[in-house]
């Protein structure tokens, strides 16, 4: 779904737990505009002359830049004019600063029937984030996996990427209805084409199932590509494996490495390993038993590791190399910070 003005990304779709309330307003900006000052002064004069739509877009114009103290009460109180005017896309915003308490005075069960009333009403953006917070729930809004994909399937009938693509995992895994592949691949292909990174990556993975009929090589290293170029951290882990066997592409065991690293920069645990192994064994790169003793020793504060990898770094290195790594591990707090 194409976004206008400064619209944020409402509700990322990554950890969506019950923390997901605190996320409603958390993503990022698709198309960062700087307003000059005299558009800022054009646009505050038609809000205050009672136009619901510049009172909307100024109040995200507010929240967005957050330049100076007191931006998310301003933006408060230019949704609430807008919303006695009947403007649904402000009284989708309203509800989400009543959610998250900025603003505003946190209040959830207001946010949620503003949520609800937006939704109803038709707004797109409303009845994903709905479907959202009823499909993780929270300790105020009980879980309804049916309930959401209803939302969902409302949203996505109306072009909005982010709930065809959560539709399509709700058909594939068969939570809140009855598991379809058909439509899972129906509605994931929709987002992928989009645009969407995670549904490329999702897509992308149907052309790895040898028992797929229609089981490419090329076509999941198509998908994989688009993904792993918009950053899906998934996706880059799963193109450095087909780059490493040349499968569906030109084998490149240097592309096969930078993608392992961009992914392992998100903290992609299958990555890190990737990573260490080409390091273990110079894949792409000069063996590095060093960078491969961090990496694993990093990796086993939360995985099982094969000891047998662990003692062949471990018998290449020096003592000094040894209290490298260890001052390494002891500043690291996540895979990023081994790698700069």
């Amino acid at each position: 779904m194409k976004r206008t003005f400064l619209e944020p990304e409402l509700s990322t779709d990554a950890g969506e737990n019950a923390d997901v309330v605190l996320d409603l307003l958390g993503g990022t900006v698709r198309a960062k505009q700087r307003l000059s000052q005299d558009a800022i002064d054009a646009l505050t004069r038609k809000a205050a002359s009672g136009d619901a739509e510049s009172q909307y877009n100024l109040a995200r114009l507010f929240y967005l830049t957050k330049d100076k103290a007191g931006d998310a009460k301003a933006a408060a109180k230019w949704l609430k004019k807008a919303v006695m005017r009947d403007h649904v896309a402000s009284l989708h915003l309203l509800a989400c600063l009543y959610l998250e308490g900025k603003g505003i005075a946190q209040d959830t069960a207001t946010g949620l029937e503003l949520m609800r009333k937006a939704a109803i009403l038709g707004n797109a953006d409303a009845q994903f984030d709905l479907g959202v917070l009823l499909a993780a729930g929270t300790k105020d809004i009980p879980a309804s996996a049916e309930e959401a994909i209803r939302w969902f399937r409302l949203a996505a009938a109306q072009g909005h990427t982010r709930a065809q693509y959560r539709l399509g995992k709700a058909f594939l895994d068969g939570t809140g209805v009855a598991q379809s592949y058909a439509s899972a691949l129906t509605w994931l292909k929709t987002a992928a084409i989009e645009g969407y990174a995670p549904a490329q990556y999702e897509y992308g993975r149907f052309f790895l199932d040898k028992e797929n009929p229609k089981f490419s090589l090329p076509d999941a290293f198509r998908w994989m590509r688009l993904a792993a170029k918009d950053g899906d951290a998934n996706a880059q882990e799963a193109l450095a494996a087909l780059y490493e066997t040349g499968s569906g592409c030109v084998k490149d065991e240097v592309k096969a490495f930078f993608w392992a690293t961009e992914a392992a920069k998100q903290d992609n645990i299958a990555a890190g390993f990737r990573l260490a192994r080409y390091y273990q064994e110079g894949i792409g790169t000069k063996p590095d038993a060093l960078s491969a003793y961090t990496l694993l020793s990093f990796l086993a504060q939360k995985e099982t590791i094969d000891a047998k990898d662990f003692d062949a770094c471990v018998a290449l290195l020096s003592q000094e190399e040894r209290a490298v790594a260890q001052k390494r591990l002891a500043a690291a707090q996540k895979l990023a910070d081994l790698l700069t």
